[in-house]
């Protein structure tokens, strides 16, 4: 266990190192001037985009498989009922959602701003800012990442696995949220079991913050802040009524399971060097 452990830490910080490089590639290819078309360059960002989350994901998986590890998955024998994980799902979006509009409005510099002009780069917008991440970033960061870091307990996992989620967002504004969504996930990942539910997650916030962040620009702002603030309430009151009927059935094993390597482990040379590299490119 402890050699599976350390090689994942390891896997881990080698396949993040890919996402890095083709961010770094990215930044140079898409471009007005190699790139002069902004349909073509919306479309190479989103190809990017796939590339830097996908290829870590598959790097990793690879890698695990050449060293006879299969990808592991958390063990729930006390699950919540799909109803129960359905309305645990609401309930965190609700929290990451309202934190988010909470966060943007304390630090504006951290909030991303839409402001597109016909429906095809409204469609492209959305595909690259919700579908894309939604998809990959809950396929590398929880379904690969978070599972994998069980061998050093649930704590652990959903911790260290929203470092990792975090830093990856690059911006020293952004971080913060990034790390308090990265819990959220995690913790609902662990409970039900299946990355769907964090999928579904991922994708409702991006889209209602884009939506949000369209309407923002063709308000006035008063009253767009009126309408946050109430939109703000109206989620807070159906999340806590959400948790309040989770109550008796939100104990899963998963999340108290006995870690099975220390968390020492983890802090293989190459982990140590990535996560350096990922902090210091956060204040850039």
């Amino acid at each position: 266990m402890v050699t599976r452990a350390r090689r994942t830490s390891e896997y881990m910080a080698l396949s993040l190192f890919v996402g890095v490089i083709i961010l770094f590639l990215q930044s140079f290819t898409v471009t007005e001037m190699l790139i002069k078309d902004p349909y073509l360059r919306k479309i190479a960002a989103i190809v990017f985009g796939v590339l830097r989350l996908y290829a870590p994901a598959l790097i990793f998986m690879k890698m695990q498989k050449s060293a006879g590890a299969e990808i592991m998955t958390p063990k729930i024998t006390k699950g919540l009922s799909v109803k129960n994980k359905i309305t645990l799902s609401f309930a965190a979006f609700a929290f990451i959602f309202s934190f988010g509009i909470m966060y943007s409005a304390a630090f504006p510099s951290a909030a991303a701003t839409f402001n597109d002009d016909n429906i095809v780069f409204a469609l492209l917008t959305v595909l690259g800012s919700a579908v894309v991440p939604a998809v990959f970033e809950e396929l590398l960061y929880r379904r690969l990442f978070c599972a994998e870091l069980m061998l050093h307990g649930g704590s652990f996992a959903i911790i260290i696995s929203a470092l990792l989620f975090g830093l990856a967002h690059f911006s020293f504004y952004t971080f913060p949220y990034a790390f308090i969504c990265g819990l959220v996930l995690a913790f609902v990942y662990l409970k039900t079991g299946s990355v769907k539910y964090t999928v579904a997650i991922h994708f409702a916030n991006n889209l209602l913050g884009y939506v949000c962040s369209y309407a923002a620009m063709r308000m006035d702002p008063l009253d767009y802040g009126n309408a946050m603030l109430l939109l703000v309430i109206a989620l807070g009151v159906m999340a806590l009524g959400a948790v309040f009927t989770l109550f008796p059935d939100m104990r899963s094993d998963s999340l108290y399971e006995r870690a099975a390597v220390p968390s020492s482990v983890f802090l293989t040379f190459p982990m140590i060097v990535y996560v350096i590299c990922a902090v210091l490119m956060n204040f850039i």
